[in-house]
C-alpha cells in the first residue's frame, strides 16, 4: 500500500528540476478539493430552496392560496427581479406556485411557436403577474419549505470534486514535467 501511495499519489515538485521548489503538491490537492466540497455544500443548501421557501412562506403567510387572492410580487414584498425569474424558470417551484391567468399550450401548439422562435416570455410583466399556490400544492409546498439540499445532490457534489482531484493527482506528473522542461 505505501508503495502504491508513494508510486502514484504523492507528487514531489522537487522531483523536476527546473521548478526547484520542495513541496508535496497532492497533499496541497486534498485540501483545496474538500475546502471547494465544504463550499458547494453550502451553496447547494443555501441558495435556489431557501429563496424560493421564502417565497412560498410568505405567499401562505397571507392566504396566496388562490386565484382570487393571488398576489404581485410588490404586493408580496419582493423586489429582486432575480427572484421573481428564478420562480417562472424553476420546474420544481412552477409545479406549486402557479400565475393567473397562464396560457396553456397543447404538445402541437407548443412545437409550432418554438418552431417560430416564439418568446414565451414577453408576455411576462413583473409588475402584473399574480402568484397562487393552489390548495392540491399546499403538501408539496410544506415539503419543499422544510428541504435542504438532498444527501445525493452533496454526494455527487463529492463525487464530481474529488474526481476532479484524482484526475489532478494522476495526470499532474506529466503537465509538471511539460512545465520544468
Amino acid at each position: 500500500m505505501k508503495e502504491f501511495y508513494e508510486r502514484f499519489l504523492v507528487i514531489r515538485l522537487s522531483d523536476y528540476p527546473g521548478l526547484g521548489i520542495n513541496s508535496d503538491l497532492n497533499i496541497v490537492i486534498i485540501i483545496a478539493a474538500l475546502a471547494a466540497l465544504l463550499c458547494i455544500t453550502a451553496v447547494v443548501m443555501n441558495i435556489k430552496i431557501q429563496r424560493i421557501s421564502e417565497v412560498i412562506k410568505r405567499m401562505l403567510r397571507i392566504d396566496a392560496t388562490s386565484p382570487e387572492n393571488a398576489k404581485t410580487f410588490a404586493e408580496l414584498k419582493f423586489t429582486s427581479e432575480r427572484l421573481f425569474r428564478l420562480i417562472l424558470n424553476d420546474k420544481e417551484s412552477r409545479e406549486i406556485i402557479k400565475t393567473v391567468g397562464e396560457k396553456s399550450y397543447s404538445y402541437d401548439e407548443y412545437a409550432a411557436l418554438q418552431k417560430q422562435k416564439y418568446d414565451f416570455k414577453k408576455d411576462i410583466d413583473i409588475k402584473e403577474i399574480r402568484f397562487y399556490i393552489p390548495s392540491e400544492s399546499l403538501a408539496s409546498a410544506e415539503k419543499l419549505i422544510m428541504r435542504r439540499a438532498g444527501i445525493l445532490q452533496i454526494l455527487l457534489y463529492c463525487v464530481a470534486i474529488f474526481a476532479i482531484a484524482a484526475l489532478l493527482v494522476i495526470f499532474l506528473p506529466e503537465i509538471l514535467r511539460l512545465i520544468a522542461s
